[in-house]
């Protein structure tokens, strides 16, 4: 499953980008997680890295493209940038933040369906990042990206994901190994969390989307320094 963000003032263009990735996904028995923005600098302030790739329009007003992709660049050094633009003579500099290609206004499948192409197979080439889960549901193989956090529920050890809530019996210390070390942090001897979800940090307790996890005050210092050294390395 693919997480791609679609970055474009004008409606209208991001609607057909939709409806181009709905088809592509269908063509290729592949589901997209498909979120539109169309306010630029919102996006720049807020980007979190949890996205495989990025459709970025060009002239946008606030915050132009060019300089919102040395933003996120700077936040993420893996993400796939694609410039969908009607500035033709300015998505050249996409060399400038590693961008994948560029897409000219009006936009038509068969050229779009080539550059996600090239998208697919880039990610296709970087190294698996994915973690087995044993769990109710069955056995799932899910990349680390799509895991929030990690809790627990009386017996039970919960993974709280972009495809919904996994869980079996255990001990959080029984899976801890698959997920310390790789950009997940405890901030209490029953919480997991991904460091790349964080949305942010009030007091003693760390914001991931919706839920609010407590940060135990012996595991503190721990996870405040798990979370500066992630940072430090954009």
């Amino acid at each position: 499953m693919l997480r791609i963000a679609i970055v474009d003032d004008n409606l209208e263009d991001a609607k057909v980008l939709q409806g181009y990735l709905q088809r592509f996904s269908e063509e290729i028995g592949e589901t997209f997680v498909v979120e539109v923005f169309d306010d630029s600098l919102d996006f720049a302030e807020n980007y979190q890295p949890v996205w495989q790739a990025v459709l970025l329009d060009i002239d946008m007003p606030r915050y132009n493209g060019l300089n919102l992709a040395k933003e996120i660049r700077r936040a993420d050094k893996h993400v796939c940038i694609l410039f969908v633009t009607n500035m033709g003579q300015y998505a050249i500099r996409g060399y400038e933040v590693d961008a994948v290609d560029f897409l000219v206004k009006p936009v038509q499948y068969q050229n779009f369906s080539d550059k996600m192409q090239k998208v697919r197979n880039i990610l296709n080439r970087a190294p698996d990042d994915a973690v087995i889960i044993d769990c109710k549901e069955g056995i799932i193989k899910m990349p680390r990206r799509e895991i929030r956090y990690i809790g627990k529920a009386g017996n039970n050890i919960v993974w709280h994901t972009d495809r919904g809530d996994f869980r079996r019996r255990g001990n959080i210390t029984d899976i801890e190994g698959d997920y310390l070390g790789h950009d997940f942090s405890k901030c209490n001897s029953g919480c997991i969390v991904n460091l790349r979800r964080f949305d942010r940090i009030l007091k003693h307790e760390i914001h991931v989307g919706e839920a609010v996890l407590t940060i135990s005050r012996g595991m503190e210092k721990s996870f405040r320094e798990d979370l500066m050294k992630f940072m430090r390395r954009f």
